[in-house]
């Protein structure tokens, strides 16, 4: 989930069950939350929902939802959001058909997270017949504190012939060796040809 600072949103999750149910929300980032979330039961269908008014760093990071049975006492965990923050896209939407240097084709964004253990950002890039193009995310980290931001920097691989392109950068976790799980789309831009 990509959010910009001062941006208002919810996160809701909902589990069907017996009478009750309780949810349980956690940010591995905040450590307490300060939202206090609503609950509303439909039938069996428990929903909590905590609103967010003004997006800032003590909200990036991992957020849990958990659902517990009141009379049981078991956990389980119903829905894992990745907040992160936006803070700039690439200023240039240009690229040029032949890389004449390896400097050519190089568009940066600044994003702010608290990286997961085991996740990186990946991209992927298409040309307008939605043919996929070799491209690379290089990550800088420019601070060491606990919610950090980073610049994402994509490269072109190969030498781009179409008018235009589209490049999506993502948040994905390792899941095994050589596996992984897109976890969001953090940005989808359209690059044109210069």
């Amino acid at each position: 989930m990509v959010k910009s600072s001062g941006e208002a949103f919810n996160l809701s999750c909902s589990a069907y069950g017996a009478p009750y149910l309780e949810a349980v929300w956690s940010n591995h980032t905040a450590g307490a939350i300060s939202e206090q979330p609503v609950h509303s039961v439909e039938g069996f269908l428990s929903t909590t929902t905590i609103s967010i008014s003004n997006f800032s760093g003590n909200h990036l990071g991992e957020w849990k939802c958990h659902w517990r049975n009141k009379n049981l006492g078991t956990f389980s965990t119903v829905k894992v959001f990745y907040v992160v923050e936006l803070v700039s896209k690439p200023s240039r939407k240009t690229y040029v058909k032949q890389r004449n240097s390896t400097y050519s084709n190089v568009f940066k964004w600044t994003i702010k997270l608290l990286r997961p253990e085991k996740c990186d950002i990946r991209s992927e890039c298409k040309d307008e017949n939605s043919t996929l193009l070799r491209s690379d995310v290089r990550i800088q980290n420019q601070s060491s504190s606990t919610v950090s931001e980073h610049i994402a920097t994509l490269f072109l691989l190969e030498n781009v012939t179409s008018d235009y392109i589209t490049c999506t950068l993502y948040l994905e976790r390792e899941t095994g060796e050589n596996d992984s799980k897109r976890l969001g789309a953090l940005d989808t831009t359209t690059l044109y040809r210069e």
